[in-house]
């Protein structure tokens, strides 16, 4: 798929019909009148999730949706993805150690949120495209609401999820004793976006566990960013999420020991 046929490129959509974008389960409607534009959504459940992407393409009119409207005289426009500002917890099925001087790397899909947005970068519409459960993580303290998304560190499936992303997640243990995962949350916030192949990836999360028993999160930048085409780009650095909660608060809500 190349970056004019993909579903997340700017177009100029015919007037007074409506475009359809099929989201793995959910489905977005758009049409334009003139300065008019109208829209709808039908989002997913965790459980309805399936490999269905693409658009936009012209349909008859969801009807049996709500419909909103909004004024505004830009063409082109995009449907554009980006990261949720909660953490998705990801909960192992099972208890996983890595031991002292071990690295242990994962893959997990994680789903984003999108946008209408014009060529002058101006956001029509942000539809709410799936149903996410929240969870409180950590102690009373030092916890914060979250996503809860069941997934786990198992290998995901070959051919990841169009309007998914690709996680890349890197724990590594620099201390003396065993590092035990049990579930631990995913920043979106700081995770910029690229699309590559028809897939989303995300720049690689990392978690150190190191000597003096503190824990460092940190991001690289995705390897293939220099051909992938940047969707989305964070507007949080993981310096400033590490100074403004600090490493005991990480601790507490990362769930590692």
């Amino acid at each position: 798929m190349n970056a004019a046929e993909s579903p997340w490129a700017f177009r100029t959509l015919s007037q007074d019909s409506w475009y359809r974008w099929r989201l793995d389960g959910a489905e977005v409607f758009l049409k334009n009148v003139g300065s008019s534009w109208y829209w709808a959504t039908r989002p997913k459940h965790p459980e309805g999730l399936r490999q269905d992407f693409g658009g936009p393409e012209v349909v008859e009119a969801p009807y049996d949706l709500e419909i909103h409207h909004v004024l505004a005289s830009c063409q082109p426009v995009a449907l554009r993805p980006f990261a949720l500002s909660r953490p998705f917890v990801v909960r192992a099925t099972r208890a996983i150690s890595v031991l002292a001087g071990e690295q242990a790397e994962f893959l997990v899909d994680l789903p984003v949120s999108v946008h209408w947005m014009t060529s002058a970068g101006v956001v029509l519409a942000h539809p709410n495209t799936i149903e996410l459960h929240k969870t409180w993580f950590g102690d009373t303290s030092a916890g914060r609401l979250c996503f809860l998304w069941p997934t786990t560190l198992e290998a995901p499936p070959n051919q990841p999820y169009g309007s998914m992303f690709r996680c890349h997640i890197q724990v590594r243990n620099e201390g003396k004793s065993p590092l035990v995962l049990r579930q631990f949350p995913i920043y979106c916030e700081y995770l910029s976006l690229w699309e590559e192949g028809g897939s989303l990836r995300s720049d690689l999360v990392v978690v150190e566990s190191l000597g003096d028993q503190s824990l460092r999160m940190t991001t690289e930048p995705y390897k293939g960013s220099d051909q992938g085409l940047l969707l989305y780009e964070a507007a949080v650095t993981q310096s400033e999420v590490l100074f403004q909660r600090g490493v005991d608060f990480l601790r507490n809500i990362a769930g590692i020991s």
